[in-house]
């Protein structure tokens, strides 16, 4: 079976976003970094890993009533006997092919402004920004979501709301 992983845009964010949680929890030395996708709900991470969100209850409250609208999540924990959660940050993993002719990565206006919430409310907001080459060499770099060159966009009316760096 040959797949064109250039054009195949959802199976090529699958890939990338996997790739990015296991380079991430190597570089952090953190098990506690999940893909959002595989979770129905934040209750359902900290249940089953259970974790102790006393000290980001506020953030925890915005994402029950939000829903999970990120690639990945980190919880930063204190140590892995007691599992308390100092700190939540919140990743959104973007990919594009080397010589593409934009500059910038494309974000949706709906997981802009969940990350933006999540940065007003003390959480970490975080774009990962993937450049393949077509050696399938890659240039993973991560940065605060108002430092990343990136496009938003509304997918329902399929025009540009803005433009940041």
């Amino acid at each position: 079976m040959y797949i064109d992983i250039i054009s195949d845009y959802p199976l090529r964010g699958v890939m990338i976003e996997n790739m990015a949680r296991i380079v991430l929890r190597r570089s952090k030395n953190n098990n506690f970094i999940f893909g959002c996708r595989y979770f129905d709900s934040i209750d359902e991470i900290i249940s089953k890993y259970k974790l102790d969100c006393s000290e980001v209850l506020r953030i925890v409250n915005f994402i029950r009533s939000a829903g999970l609208k990120t690639d990945l999540i980190e919880f930063d924990v204190y140590d892995k006997i007691s599992r308390k959660v100092k700190s939540i940050n919140f990743y959104d993993v973007k990919s594009k092919i080397r010589g593409a002719v934009r500059e910038y990565f494309d974000i949706c206006v709906t997981s802009f402004e969940f990350l933006e919430n999540i940065s007003r409310l003390g959480g970490g907001a975080f774009i990962i920004t993937v450049l393949i080459d077509f050696k399938w060499q890659v240039n993973m770099e991560i940065f605060p979501l108002l430092d990343a060159k990136i496009r938003i966009y509304d997918s329902q009316t399929n025009r540009t709301k803005f433009l940041i760096n």
